[in-house]
């Protein structure tokens, strides 16, 4: 993940979810590694590609991040910031089978509508806690 945006995105994500305790991954060793790690208390790992859609609704893919969500197991989801309406959309990670997909395109399985509305981040995050 690069640019201004996604880190932007990063610090919405991580102030607006208290209840997760997230590691960012920065590793050019593994490409195609989400760029997010979470866990709460007495649940299991998942995993978060962030994506800041551009002003059409695109979200792009690389190779190496399509492979991965393919080929591994467990708990795996897409997290898109559109800046036209702005919202956060989370998608499962099949979502990432191309390397350029429309949002409008597929259905979301939560939109936070208000960035700035707790409860909306609280359904999100159950959502990725299941």
């Amino acid at each position: 993940m690069s640019g201004k945006k996604e880190t932007k995105f990063w610090k919405l994500v991580k102030q607006r979810t208290p209840e997760i305790r997230w590691n960012r991954i920065e590793n050019s060793v593994s490409q195609g590694f989400p760029d997010l790690i979470g866990s709460v208390e007495n649940s299991h790992f998942f995993s978060v590609e962030l994506k800041v859609a551009n002003n059409k609704n695109i979200v792009v893919f690389s190779p190496h991040q399509i492979a991965w969500h393919r080929v591994n197991h467990g708990s795996k989801f897409i997290l898109v910031e559109t800046l036209f309406p702005l919202a956060v959309k989370l998608f499962h990670s099949s979502f990432a089978r191309q390397p350029r997909v429309k949002l409008t395109d597929h259905d979301p399985l939560f939109v936070v509508h208000d960035t700035h509305d707790p409860e909306q981040w609280t359904t999100l995050q159950e959502h990725l806690i299941k």
